[in-house]
């Protein structure tokens, strides 16, 4: 009786730990949705490229881990010809700061393509010491430090 029970026990620990496998694999690849609004949502990870249309944007959740050991400075900087990169008020985490090791950061970003061709911008990490001064921003980057702002609304009285 004991030993069915330990092989129950144990069948139902070791399904758990296959379906939380599972479920993270679905997590990271599982990267594409579509929103209310008929925009799909993007969620990239460092020096992943994202394709944008001509005259047009993408909305983009960037996500970033910390494999470092210990407290690392960081920021998000992105290439691409006639690319602008903001992030938005309402993004999960500031588009700089810090992140502890083996910690992530989830970023909302909007990419916009300004030309009048369909354009690719690249994304990518920029990280530092902790309490080492200012980033340091490859050549060819730009460092993303603008808020997308949204269109004020105005209300008339009658």
């Amino acid at each position: 009786m004991k030993k069915k029970h330990l092989i129950i026990v144990g069948t139902i620990i070791i399904s758990a730990i296959v379906i939380l496998g599972l479920y993270q694999t679905f997590a990271l690849s599982g990267d594409i949705t579509k929103d209310t609004s008929g925009y799909y949502n993007v969620t990239v990870n460092d020096g992943t490229t994202v394709n944008v249309p001509a005259n047009s944007s993408k909305t983009v959740y960037y996500k970033l881990t910390n494999a470092n050991k210990g407290t690392v400075k960081y920021g998000v900087g992105y290439s691409g010809s006639n690319i602008t990169v903001k992030y938005y008020h309402d993004t999960q985490d500031p588009v700089t700061g810090t992140v502890d090791y083996g910690k992530s950061k989830f970023i909302k970003l909007y990419i916009q393509n300004t030309g009048s061709t369909a354009t690719t911008a690249t994304l990518s990490t920029i990280l530092g010491y902790e309490k080492g001064g200012d980033l340091i921003v490859p050549s060819g980057y730009t460092l993303v430090n603008e808020k997308k702002r949204f269109p004020q609304k105005k209300y008339y009285k009658d």
